[in-house]
């Protein structure tokens, strides 16, 4: 009887010991919360790879941040979508708003990426600019042309895509704050906006 609850207990101990591991401490339920943490804890090298903005130019993703730089605030989207890109829009009006009677422009962005480069054209993202009121100074649009990637960097922050079988995607959605030096540093909730705020109004955050 003594050995077999020695047994149980031993189970029970190495069950605990492991789900705290894989939770760390117990702070994270979700494999999506655990990678969050754990961001927040190491940040993630992003890789380099093209935009093409409203306006047709090319640039370098993080060449363009890290001269800059300033942090960004990175949400995706497709212009036709009118469900999770319409409350993520929403949600980067009201940061626009917010860094602007914050007097943030200095150390801040905000940039949607299209994972819809096909349709999304530079001028169906400047008509998508027009529509959600962007101050092109602290608000930009853009795509990746690139498949591979494409596919690299939404993997590498967290973004599912998957065709709806309508023309139209079904997607996850977060704000991803990237730093001045190109690593991805937090990921928020989309209606989090004022933690990822909070975060980039710290004047102690450095690169």
């Amino acid at each position: 009887m003594l050995r077999t609850v020695l047994i149980c207990g031993s189970i029970l101990l190495f069950a605990v010991i492991v789900a705290a591991h894989l939770t760390l401490n117990f702070s994270a339920w979700t494999s999506e919360d655990v990678r969050r943490q754990r961001i927040a804890t190491t940040p993630l090298e992003l890789p380099e790879f093209d935009l093409f903005d409203a306006q047709g130019e090319q640039y370098r993703f993080k060449k363009n941040i890290q001269q800059s730089g300033k942090y960004v605030l990175l949400g995706f989207i497709y212009t036709r979508c009118a469900t999770v890109c319409t409350q993520l829009g929403n949600e980067f009006q009201q940061l626009q708003r917010e860094i602007i009677l914050r007097n943030l422009g200095d150390r801040v962005s905000l940039l949607s990426i299209s994972f819809d480069p096909t349709n999304d054209t530079p001028l169906a993202l400047q008509n998508y600019a027009k529509r959600m009121n962007a101050d092109s100074k602290i608000w930009r649009f853009a795509s990746v042309k690139d498949q591979r990637e494409l596919q690299t960097l939404l993997k590498s922050v967290g973004i599912v895509v998957i065709p709806d079988g309508f023309g139209g995607w079904t997607h996850n959605a977060a704000i991803q704050v990237v730093r001045s030096d190109g690593n991805l540093i937090r990921i928020f909730d989309v209606t989090d906006i004022g933690h990822a705020l909070a975060l980039i109004a710290d004047s102690s955050l450095q690169p």
